[in-house]
């Protein structure tokens, strides 16, 4: 990550601004594989957490102190990583290059099968509860976790809630993130960075 860096740093010195977008992209993609790693390293602990070192340590408190040492360093690494993160790579040059690095949070097609599902199961006002709070839980990521209103440009403000959103989702069925041609993704890429100009 240092190396990133040092490298971005100075080569951004006195380059115009198309050459600074292709150049944060690309350290951008470089710094995802640093994350990417963490991602991986941070799933493997959390099986060993769940499936191993139950079995393996008798002793209740013993296991919590293991649990708190393993965590804390990585939420420690997590905390580095996002500090990094926000300090050296700027949203302005990297419109949409933030999509992959929070494919997992993307969530527009899990609401949608678990409404579908619920629906299927007579249970549609007893899921409203459940809804209600996954899209509480999200709150602070929606720009991420449901982009479509942003993707395909819909009237739809997050403030107006998940029925809204939900509407929006059965009427444009196919305007998906993962639906999103290259070409679409690359208009629109060029239409964010005349806005910024």
């Amino acid at each position: 990550m240092q190396n990133i860096i040092q490298l971005r740093t100075n080569q951004y010195l006195y380059q115009n601004r198309e050459y600074m977008s292709k150049m944060d992209d690309a350290y951008f993609y470089s710094l995802l594989q640093c994350i990417s790693i963490l991602d991986n390293i941070s799933y493997v602990y959390m099986t060993y957490s769940i499936m191993d070192w139950p079995r393996k340590m008798q002793d209740e408190d013993d296991l919590r102190r293991l649990l708190s040492i393993t965590f804390n360093k990585l939420a420690n690494l997590r905390i580095y990583v996002s500090k990094t993160f926000m300090q050296y790579f700027s949203k302005e040059y990297s419109q949409l290059g933030d999509m992959p690095a929070l494919r997992e949070t993307y969530a527009t097609t899990i609401l949608d099968r678990s409404v579908e599902r619920f629906s299927t199961a007579n249970l549609d006002k007893e899921s409203e509860p459940l809804f209600s709070s996954m899209w509480k839980i999200y709150k602070g990521i929606q720009w991420w976790a449901f982009p479509e209103p942003r993707l395909y440009n819909w009237h739809f403000s997050y403030d107006e809630g998940i029925k809204k959103f939900m509407d929006l989702c059965k009427q444009n069925p196919n305007q998906r993130r993962d639906n999103l041609t290259s070409g679409e993704f690359e208009k629109m890429r060029a239409t964010n960075s005349k806005k910024d100009l």
